[in-house]
């Protein structure tokens, strides 16, 4: 999941402070977008004008849960600052040293 949020993803937020996830992917992904959507909730909406798909999460829950998921994961220097402020908007310690990419890691 850390994966495809450095590249496809954003932690925003908006002028009220309320925080989310946005992943943008191609037509041909949805089911990605579908097993992440049964994980942590959000929703799944057609990008207009374009073959892709924009899945976004915003409930509080979803986030906290995929917080933990991806805290110590993200390798993406902007999705880390972006994180941070996340973790520091729901008091939570951010990991920033992941693990080492190795031969057998996944």
């Amino acid at each position: 999941m850390a994966g495809l949020i450095d590249v496809k993803g954003s932690f925003l937020f908006t002028k009220k402070g309320y925080a989310s996830l946005e992943l943008v992917m191609n037509l041909r992904d949805e089911r990605v977008l579908q097993v992440i959507k049964n994980v942590y909730g959000g929703s799944i909406k057609l990008r207009s004008n374009a073959n892709a798909l924009r899945y976004r999460l915003h409930h509080k829950e979803g986030l906290l849960r995929l917080i933990k998921d991806v805290n110590g994961e993200i390798r993406n220097p902007n999705r880390l600052v972006q994180l941070s402020k996340l973790c520091r908007k729901y008091d939570i310690f951010l990991t920033l040293q992941p693990e080492e990419i190795r031969y057998n890691n996944g």
